[in-house]
């Protein structure tokens, strides 16, 4: 499936590029006691990526369940699933 993922993404990163804009992921802003909060039930990079989205008002386009199974923020993830 992941094979199929890369492959699927690869075809739309162009589209995709052109409707949004990079940021910087604001590191001191983000606050650890948060990330460190939600390890319990996510690893730690995704828990970082709902918080870094959740601070900057940001959606979230993937295809990793953990950000489905976990909803305690109100950003907008994005997938197929």
């Amino acid at each position: 499936a992941y094979k199929d993922t890369v492959t699927e993404l690869k075809l739309h990163i162009g589209k995709i590029m052109k409707i949004t804009e990079r940021n910087s992921d604001n590191f001191n802003a983000i606050n650890m006691d948060k990330v460190l909060s939600h390890l319990e039930f996510i690893d730690f990079n995704d828990s970082y990526m709902i918080e870094m989205a959740a601070l900057s008002k940001w959606k979230i386009v993937t295809d990793d369940g953990d950000f489905i199974r976990y909803q305690a923020h109100s950003i907008e993830v994005i997938t197929s699933r």
